[in-house]
């Protein structure tokens, strides 16, 4: 009896030794696929956290990654920023010291030339000598040399007597002639239409208005002893047409057909004590 009681317990530990390693064994093939997920699923966690597989696929895709050096680098980028304001701010400084040391040369400078343009003056101009004026005269100046006439109507600039313009009135023997101011002639000879423009006592301001009927005469056109005038440039801006000792007149404008407008002044100088 006994002994068949210890080979039912034998056989009894076998079966159950038997049936649990069967279980092992179907247990680590049921197992291994989630073993997997869960190590995938903590591959997962190590780097992003606890998080969906979709969130993953966008973080890896979109997430910048920001390491370390990269977190150095920009800081150090600030702080060169800072540097360079600083070196900036000081190389101004120095240019403005350089500036005001610049001026300071540049009157210093200007100084010194006004002493040495005192001290050294320009140097006086030396007289040409004769022969390097000769020189300058050209060679054929006295080949054709002509004798030259006074001629009536002709016009010169009276130099003796404040540059006043003259025109010969009368022909005289061995070269002599008479002439007259040519502002008394003009009003003499009726060949412009005069008008006072402007009155104030011992001041006017004429008009001598061109009349071309006036000045197509025969005594105006040229001859033998006779020049012509030509009244559309008879007189230029600044001539002194008139001048005594109680006028003078001054041509202030010239228009394109000989028009002109004078100054003329009464008693303009001063009454002798």
């Amino acid at each position: 009896m006994m002994k068949k009681y210890i080979i039912s317990l034998a056989a009894t530990l076998l079966f159950g030794a038997t049936v649990v390693s069967f279980n092992a064994a179907n247990m680590e093939q049921t197992d291994k696929p989630a073993r997997e997920e869960n190590m995938e699923s903590s591959t997962v966690t190590e780097t992003y956290g606890s998080v969906d597989n979709d969130i993953k696929e966008i973080w890896q895709k979109e997430a910048t990654v920001c390491t370390p050096c990269d977190a150095s680098l920009t800081e150090g980028t600030g702080e060169r920023d800072e540097g360079t304001e600083g070196t900036d701010k000081e190389e101004k400084q120095k240019t403005g010291e350089r500036d005001e040391g610049t001026e300071g040369t540049d009157k210093e400078e200007k100084q010194k030339n006004n002493k040495e343009n005192i001290e050294n003056p320009m140097p006086k101009k030396e007289i040409v000598e004769s022969s390097v004026l000769d020189n300058l005269i050209p060679s054929d100046s006295d080949k054709e040399k002509k004798q030259y006439r006074a001629l009536k109507n002709s016009l010169f600039l009276d130099y003796d007597n404040c540059g006043v313009k003259k025109i010969v009135t009368e022909l005289k023997k061995d070269g002599v002639f008479i002439a007259e101011d040519l502002g008394s002639w003009l009003k003499a000879q009726d060949v412009y239409d005069i008008t006072v423009v402007e009155d104030n006592g011992d001041y006017k301001k004429l008009y001598y208005e061109s009349n071309q009927e006036k000045q197509d005469k025969e005594r105006f056109y040229p001859a033998e002893d006779t020049a012509a005038i030509h009244f559309d440039w008879l007189v230029y801006e600044g001539d002194v047409i008139t001048c005594t000792d109680t006028c003078f007149e001054e041509v202030t404008s010239v228009e394109p057909d000989g028009s002109f407008y004078t100054e003329y002044t009464l008693n303009w100088l001063p009454a002798d004590e």
